[in-house]
């Protein structure tokens, strides 16, 4: 099992390895010179040796990245992604490591809503932008924005591929204009500080039998809101909920412990406090030969344990996904496979199979002295590289090599009625998942879907974050 422990030890290894000065360990482009590092301040010259130690040490494809000289690059960022793999679409790094770490109190400067844009095709170059949640108490909410509003215009000017990302931009008094279904609408709003809850929707359905199923829409994976997913649980425990439909169709990913805790409340009892694994992970060869107890296969393990949660003993779950479904969110469905069926509706998964660390400069400090290892200058950076992939129980790995994840059992697109109806509010028993999803409880089957989706090309999805499934951080003594 890894736990922080384990991670504090392989820690304390790469920052002995880092202490040492001398030029052996310090990687040189052929064409450095000594007048290019007088070049670059000392304080970004701190930050990205920060990020060579993280990223020599942990990173999954460490033996890949190029040697590139810290000390003579002028961009801290920009050296960070210049070492990533051609493999890797979802490691990241930020200077501002506050305002990263209050998101994750579900804090946000936003108008509350999520949305994608998109082209309505190729041969046309307007844009839209497709709401797809309205978060409650949030200045969207306040303005009448609706679940499958479709953005033309804002500020009364046309979305196109040549202007839409200057016009998103857009946080005070913006107007937005377009249609909901067949009919017109306009709202103004400006951003506020909102705290959004990513447990957004726990209800239940009365099957045709008469046996109980529970909805739940799970929009990330974060810590802080532990209570209010154990308390779903509780309710669904209450009410007698032997079916769950789980909407992850918007879920990032996030945390590994909560998903721990999500999938120890949905496998069967048998399965959970028996120290049964609900992932594996692959580390690179740097950790599995430094540390193998840890970090190699057989011994890195997350187990599925978490006694906490209310346990629903469920036999199959209805998992409703898509292509904003991540990390996280695909390890939930992959990871309870081994144990239980596990029925997806919806469209093909984003596809990272990957998990990170966070990592920042102030976690790093000297044992016995506790002095900081790295400048307290560099204490805005926070990294999150990509350090090894997950697999089921039964050591399976979903493949992206294609640029996506798995294939649903069930393909229905949410979109189907977009630009006639609108689209149904999520956890309605029309909107097209849902409405599918209780047909299969129902019927055993799900009818062909006969509506037909518009054929738009994606530009890019909702505001969320970048997806990621992370090890909680912590001080680190050296």
């Amino acid at each position: 099992m890894i736990s922080l422990k384990h991670i504090s030890i392989a820690l304390v290894a790469l920052c002995i390895a880092a202490c040492d000065d001398d030029d052996k360990t310090v990687p040189h482009a052929t064409t450095t010179t000594s007048d290019t590092s007088k070049l670059v301040s000392s304080t970004t010259i701190e930050a990205n040796r920060f990020v060579w130690d993280i990223m020599s040490f942990y990173y999954y494809w460490n033996a890949e990245i190029p040697q590139l000289d810290y000390r003579t690059q002028p961009n801290t960022s920009d050296y960070f992604y210049d070492l990533l793999s051609s493999k890797d679409r979802f490691s990241f790094i930020t200077d501002d490591a506050e305002a990263f770490l209050d998101t994750e109190e579900g804090n946000y400067t936003s108008f509350g809503w999520s949305y994608f844009l998109s082209r309505i095709s190729q041969e046309n170059n307007d844009v839209v932008a497709v709401v797809t949640q309205v978060h409650d108490k949030t200045p969207a909410k306040a303005a009448g924005a609706k679940r499958g509003d479709v953005i033309f215009k804002i500020n009364n000017t046309q979305l196109t591929v040549d202007n839409y990302q200057t016009l998103i931009k857009y946080d005070t008094n913006v107007t937005f204009s377009g249609t909901r279904g067949t009919d017109a609408f306009e709202y103004t709003m400006s951003t506020a500080d909102v705290n959004i809850n990513p447990v957004a929707k726990v209800s239940t359905f009365t099957l045709d039998d008469g046996r109980t199923a529970g909805y739940l829409l799970f929009n990330e994976y974060k810590d802080a809101f532990d209570d209010d997913l154990k308390a779903a649980f509780d309710l669904f425990k209450q009410q007698g909920v032997s079916e769950l439909v789980l909407d992850l169709r918007y879920n990032n990913g996030g945390s590994l412990a909560t998903a721990v805790s999500l999938c120890s409340g949905i496998a069967p009892e048998e399965a959970v406090g028996q120290d049964k694994p609900l992932l594996y992970y692959d580390f690179n060869k740097t950790l599995k030969q430094s540390y193998p107890e840890t970090y190699a296969l057989e011994n890195a393990a997350e187990l599925l344990n978490d006694t906490t949660i209310a346990n629903l003993n469920l036999s199959r779950l209805i998992a409703l996904c898509g292509p904003d479904t991540y990390s996280a969110a695909e390890a939930t469905i992959w990871g309870l496979k081994p144990y239980m069926d596990v029925v997806t509706i919806g469209e093909t998964t984003g596809g990272k199979n990957t998990m990170m660390f966070g990592l920042a400069p102030s976690d790093f400090t000297y044992t016995g002295t506790g002095r900081p290892y790295y400048s307290s200058t560099i204490d805005n950076w926070l990294a999150f590289p990509i350090v090894g992939q997950y697999l089921n129980a039964n050591l399976e790995a979903f493949d992206t090599t294609d640029g996506d994840g798995f294939a649903p059992d069930y393909e229905v697109n949410e979109l189907e009625n977009l630009f006639f109806k609108g689209l149904y509010d999520l956890g309605e028993p029309e909107e097209p998942l849902l409405r599918a999803a209780l047909e299969y409880l129902n019927t055993g089957a799900i009818s062909a879907n006969k509506s037909v989706a518009p054929e738009m090309v994606k530009i890019t999805s909702s505001v969320a974050q970048k997806p990621h499934l992370c090890f909680k951080r912590q001080k680190v003594e050296l």
